[in-house]
């Protein structure tokens, strides 16, 4: 029941109770005052009358005179009989009438009788007693009065209940209720981690304080929950960021080229620039550390400067020294060409005499799946060594390189578009606690009419970008799934990419086919790039909203390879973050992730966030993800990508 309803019931209660033992009273004295009046009057009747007649009562022949003397009085009808009476008790004159009791009710009358008074007057005809004159009171016009005495004071009793009500229903809205709904929605935001305070306080004393104590657990929650975040991005930047240049170290970078290499369906081709600081060691020898320094900033500025132009994905790393290298994923030949002649282009502008070795080289290496990492790197290095002899400092590695013009890729994405050859792979991920398949993970492939299909990586999805078609191509994708997904059981992941995200018309239309098929919504996850979260939060978390009452549910993937803020991830709120698998690679033996990745778990828990570790390929890391609290695991080694949802429902980790 709510305070309204308690507050209301109560008060009406004691209301009602002063107003019946006001009403008791009021009634009785009321009565008793009836009673004197009834009992003055027909005695001043009495009187009066009485010595009117006594002049005419000794004469039988002035008895007409003495009846129309009683019948004046009689007529005004205060009074139910009058009598005059001789000597001897002999009726003379008798006057009597019924009691009328107007619109008073029986109950009411029978609830508080009124007995009629009655009065008596001795008649004397010179020195002897005639007789005496009897009047008896009507009690009728006391009942009227009782009747509205009573009345008025009900009517007025529930005015001034409305009135007192509606200053109680303000007062308990701005002096308890407002105080409380505040405190309601104070804790709710608390358990969602956001520690909000009460700038407005309450009147009250009591409310005052109890908000006052509210105010001050929020700042020491926040307090200690800001100091578990900042320690966990502290030691993110220390071990896998460059304290000068603020981007990825050697340990970051060899973390990232063995999931690459590793990944089985995620790339098909990506590329390795390699970028040397030639004049490096004269710079500090000659003029200071703090000079080389400076140049390794510049350095690092303009290489980033020119990569966010030239590519739509790319990561930035200082390997050593003055080694810096850049992978990208899935990037055509030409744009790789256009990359390094920008770049060192930029070198030779601000080249200056005391870069004596020039500003910097840069050497190329594509990769693919099945190239190791030591052979990538190899390669790079060797077209680094060749940039050193050619006049315009950068070189390519000569290998093969799977590339199609523009207009090649064109026309594959427009039948894939055209005909829908969307087809799907799931791959399961377990909840490490009950070992059962918490949701699919649907991962698209290029199908044929020849049934022969291929996995659309990341390859194809970059050049759908390039050539303006990501938008179409996820309808396509999205439409399929829905289709594919009617009559499942199951919660099927699906990665969409950031353009798409971005785009408001296909997020109109997304909103709209969750709409029609609401059953496959209530079943849908949508996994979100961990970058997207950096620049675009606030239309993510629009976005969210609007899908929330379908029942969309949402997952943040590679989760650390972005070095995205805690902040982002408290203001979006996903339902699972996804580990990028680079930590989770070989976790068992590497102290540094298991670090990271256990202090990944905390923020989880603290956030109410389910933790996803992914690329999980053997029972080593299966147990120590398992023991480190992770929500759920993902890899080969639980399950591989299958066409249906069909397989093993479980995994045994004994």
């Amino acid at each position: 029941m709510s305070l309204n309803k308690q507050l209301s019931i109560g008060f009406f209660s004691i209301m009602i109770c002063v107003f019946c033992i006001m009403s008791l009273v009021a009634t009785h004295n009321a009565r008793e005052y009836v009673h004197q009046q009834l009992a003055s009057h027909a005695q001043d009747t009495a009187t009066s009358l009485g010595l009117s007649i006594t002049p005419y009562v000794g004469n039988t022949q002035d008895l007409p005179i003495v009846d129309t003397m009683i019948n004046a009085i009689f007529d005004n009808g205060f009074y139910s009989e009058i009598s005059l009476v001789d000597a001897n008790g002999n009726q003379i004159i008798t006057k009597q009438s019924r009691t009328v009791i107007g619109d008073v009710p029986d109950w009411f009358t029978l609830l508080v009788p009124l007995s009629p008074y009655s009065a008596e007057s001795t008649i004397n005809d010179g020195w002897t007693i005639f007789g005496k004159l009897v009047i008896k009171s009507n009690p009728s016009n006391g009942y009227v009065q009782l009747w509205e005495n009573i009345t008025s004071s009900i009517t007025l009793f529930f005015i001034t209940c409305l009135v007192t009500y509606f200053l109680v229903l303000v007062l308990v809205k701005h002096l308890i209720r407002k105080p409380i709904n505040d405190l309601v929605h104070q804790a709710q935001r608390i358990s969602d981690k956001h520690f909000d305070i009460i700038e407005n306080m309450p009147k009250s004393t009591e409310m005052r304080k109890i908000v006052a104590a509210i105010n001050r657990m929020s700042e020491k929650l926040s307090s200690l929950f800001n100091t578990l975040v900042e320690q966990s991005e502290e030691y993110k930047n220390y071990a896998y960021t460059d304290q000068l240049t603020a981007i990825g170290n050697r340990r970051a970078f060899e973390l990232t080229m063995k999931d690459l290499a590793a990944s089985r369906d995620k790339y098909v081709d990506g590329g390795l620039f390699l970028i040397k600081a030639t004049s490096l060691n004269e710079i500090s020898n000659n003029l200071g550390r703090q000079a080389g320094d400076e140049y390794l900033l510049a350095m690092a500025n303009t290489i980033q400067s020119i990569a966010v132009d030239c590519f739509s994905h790319f990561s930035l790393f200082r390997i050593n020294g003055s080694e810096f290298a850049i992978l990208t994923h899935d990037t055509e030949k030409t744009l790789s060409t256009d990359f390094m002649k920008q770049l060192t282009q930029s070198f030779k502008n601000i080249e200056r005499d005391e870069h004596r070795n020039g500003f910097g080289h840069v050497g190329f290496a594509s990769f693919f799946n099945q190239n190791s990492v030591n052979m990538v790197k190899q390669r790079a290095d060797n077209a680094l060594s060749v940039a050193f002899e050619s006049p315009s400092n950068w070189a390519i590695f000569k290998d093969r390189f799977i590339d199609h013009s523009g207009s090649e890729w064109q026309n594959i994405l427009a039948e894939v578009i055209e005909h829908k050859h969307i087809e799907f792979k799931f791959q399961k991920i377990f909840n490490s606690k009950t070992e059962q398949v918490e949701y699919t993970e649907a991962l698209a492939r290029r199908g044929s009419p020849d049934n022969q299909s291929e996995f659309i990586a990341g390859q194809l999805f970059a050049v759908a970008t390039r050539q303006n078609m990501a938008v179409e191509l996820d309808k396509v994708i999205v439409s399929n799934l829905f289709k594919k997904s009617i009559g499942t059981s199951y919660t099927v992941g699906l990665n969409l990419s950031r353009l798409s995200l971005l785009n408001i018309d296909f997020c109109n239309w997304f909103i709209q086919e969750c709409e029609r098929n609401e059953k496959v919504a209530r079943r849908l996850l949508i996994e979100i790039p961990e970058r997207a979260l950096i620049h675009d939060i606030d239309h993510l978390v629009s976005l969210k909203n609007q899908l929330l009452p379908f029942g969309v549910k949402f997952t943040i993937e590679h989760f650390g390879a972005q070095l995205a803020s805690i902040t982002h991830i408290r203001a979006f709120m996903p339902n699972y973050l996804k580990i990028d698998g680079r930590f989770t690679r070989d976790i068992n033996e590497e102290k540094d992730n298991q670090l990271f990745v256990s202090s990944l778990v905390n923020l989880a828990n603290g956030l109410n966030i389910k933790l996803i570790a992914e690329t999980v390929e053997s029972k080593s890391e299966l147990e120590w993800l398992c023991k480190a609290g992770v929500h759920s695991v993902q890899g080969y080694y639980l399950a591989i990508p299958s066409t249906e949802h069909s397989g093993q429902d479980h995994f045994n980790l004994n």
